[in-house]
């Protein structure tokens, strides 16, 4: 009798474990359930009202109490004030920023006999560096070119060919890259000179 009720109770023990084992999840061949795969979805699109390439900031430049020769002397920047700028909002057309300058005149004590010039001037731009305002910016930078001679007709600064020049970015110019060269047999004073600065589409082929 003591050995029937042994092994009933054997018996008993073991349902028992294979009920628990029931209700415990096969892992086996199942599917990882602690890992998931979403998506993030963008679509961009031209703002209605900041579509426009804009022409942001130019530079002004000064040389002050520079002394005359009696040849041609050349002179570097005493101040670059601002450099040139040009914000692109996602407009992928190319665009080019060109300049001229006037004579340069006299400010003050114009001279009865008309030589109220600094004749023969010349102001040059050397090679400046094109950098975005922003170190992550992706886009293909504008490019510029070295020893700019400025004169009264447009000469290309800074060109975006098309696709490329997204975002803000600008030309810098330090002092010692603006260079104004000046022929000996003008006269002493304060000069002034017009730089205009124009923003436009790239030129076609750029």
């Amino acid at each position: 009798m003591k050995k029937v009720t042994q092994q009933l109770a054997l018996m008993s023990t073991i349902l028992g474990l294979g009920s628990l084992l029931s209700t415990i999840p096969a892992m086996a061949g199942s599917v990882d359930k602690t890992a998931a795969e979403t998506t993030a979805d963008v679509n961009l699109k031209q703002s209605a009202t900041d579509n426009s390439i804009t022409l942001d900031q130019a530079p002004t430049y000064q040389f002050k109490d520079l002394e005359l020769s009696a040849s041609r002397r050349d002179y570097t920047a005493t101040a670059v004030n601002d450099h040139l700028v040009v914000r692109n909002p996602g407009v992928e057309s190319g665009w080019q920023v060109t300049a001229k300058i006037s004579d340069f005149k006299r400010l003050s004590n114009r001279q009865p006999d008309g030589a109220n010039q600094l004749v023969g001037a010349q102001l040059t731009l050397m090679s400046g560096m094109v950098a975005p305002t922003e170190d992550d910016n992706p886009s293909v930078r504008p490019v510029t070119t070295n020893n700019i001679v400025l004169s009264d007709q447009d000469q290309a600064i800074m060109t975006a060919a098309k696709g490329a020049g997204l975002g803000t970015y600008q030309l810098e110019h330090v002092n010692s890259q603006i260079k104004l060269s000046v022929p000996g047999g003008n006269r002493t004073g304060a000069y002034q000179a017009k730089i205009t600065w124009t923003l436009g589409n790239a030129p076609t082929g750029a």
